[in-house]
């Protein structure tokens, strides 16, 4: 059985189907390269903005670690002769900050945050290793005990 069909005008089929692979062929084109653009873009804008930071800032922080920084008040005010950077962060790790050191409190909320996120997975593995460790030779001398019983070697 042979189907016909002449209404169908396949020219006008396969132009209707290119038209329309096209047109979503060229939306994904679009979407994907304005994508790479804006990708590119923020590369670019990153890089520039490292290499602005580096330029400037590498000799303030040669200068700082060089001749130290100038001893203010709590108002900002020059106080005596420079600090080096190892005083002053000797003098915050020092400060006392209601009746505790900056030092003390920072050591507090690390030993605190290993403990809770770390310390304590570990010990719960532990226990669990060792509870299986003693259920395991429980039962190595169970079933010892059993086939002893029972006469067999």
């Amino acid at each position: 059985m042979n189907i016909t069909c002449t209404e169908i005008d396949s020219e006008k089929l396969s132009a209707a189907v290119i038209e329309r692979l096209s047109r979503n062929f060229a939306s994904v084109i679009e979407e994907k390269f304005e994508e790479y653009l804006a990708q590119r873009i923020r590369e670019e804008c990153e890089s520039a903005a490292e290499s602005l930071v580096i330029e400037k800032l590498e000799p303030l922080v040669d200068a700082v670690l060089r001749d130290g920084f100038p001893r203010t008040d709590r108002y900002g005010d020059r106080q005596g002769t420079n600090v080096t950077l190892p005083e002053y962060i000797r003098g915050k790790l020092t400060t006392v900050q209601h009746s505790r050191s900056w030092l003390d409190e920072k050591i507090k909320t690390e030993l605190d945050k290993v403990w809770k996120e770390d310390l304590s997975k570990e010990v719960k593995a532990a226990k669990a290793a060792f509870r299986q460790s003693v259920d395991d030779r429980l039962g190595a001398e169970l079933a010892k005990a059993a086939r002893e019983a029972a006469g067999i070697r």
